[in-house]
């Protein structure tokens, strides 16, 4: 187990262009993947990311999801953020991707 929190990214079905190289450079974390349906189809990545120690999860609108996976494998919950709607939006993909 580590004490960095990973970062688990999520394009919420593919409705974001998320760069996990930019993100992480960006935040100093390790990033996983970009997943596409972490909250439900890929949740056993979550879980697992879980069980290893601390985790940030790029998602706030399925936080109680998140934080009921936590209790049910009884680990810490994980911090939700919010980069669907706090992120920068830009038209230009080459120097803002989101």
């Amino acid at each position: 187990m580590t004490d960095t929190p990973t970062l688990l990214l999520c394009d919420c079905t593919g409705t974001m262009a998320l760069d996990a190289e930019t993100i992480s450079r960006g935040c100093g974390l390790a990033c996983s993947k970009v997943h596409n349906f972490l909250c439900r189809d890929e949740a056993a990545a979550a879980a697992t990311a879980l069980q290893s120690g601390p985790v940030i999860i790029a998602c706030a609108q399925e936080a109680e999801s998140f934080h009921e996976l936590a209790e049910d494998l009884g680990v810490n919950p994980p911090a939700c953020i919010d980069i669907r709607d706090r992120a920068g939006w830009s038209d230009d993909k080459a120097t803002a991707p989101k």
